[in-house]
């Protein structure tokens, strides 16, 4: 299981739009290996970056408003916003290394 907070429409305020760093939502569902598979990635970056990024999940199974509110049609699907405003979309489980990438591209 991740250590990564799981955001709810009621969460969504204070742990995404309010936060004073970069925000990454993983849009996941409990069934999808992909998504369980970036579970150790998101974790280490997570603590590699908590100065830069803050990384979040969302059951997009769960929390279908949150889903459509972003467009999110799969899983994992990763979105990044700065003042609660998306800045970028990646989808598909990535290695660590282009993670890391997106995330420096995303912070600018």
């Amino acid at each position: 299981m991740s250590a990564l907070t799981i955001v709810t429409k009621d969460t969504y305020a204070t742990e995404v739009e309010q936060a004073s760093q970069l925000v990454v939502i993983d849009f996941f569902s409990p069934w999808c290996m992909p998504c369980k598979a970036m579970e150790p990635v998101l974790d280490e970056i997570a603590a590699e970056r908590a100065d830069q990024v803050k990384i979040v999940k969302v059951d997009a199974s769960a929390e279908p408003d949150l889903a459509a509110k972003f467009g999110i049609r799969g899983a994992p699907t990763f979105v990044a916003l700065r003042n609660g405003e998306k800045v970028d979309m990646l989808i598909g489980a990535k290695p660590k290394q282009a993670m890391l990438d997106w995330i420096d591209s995303a912070d600018l």
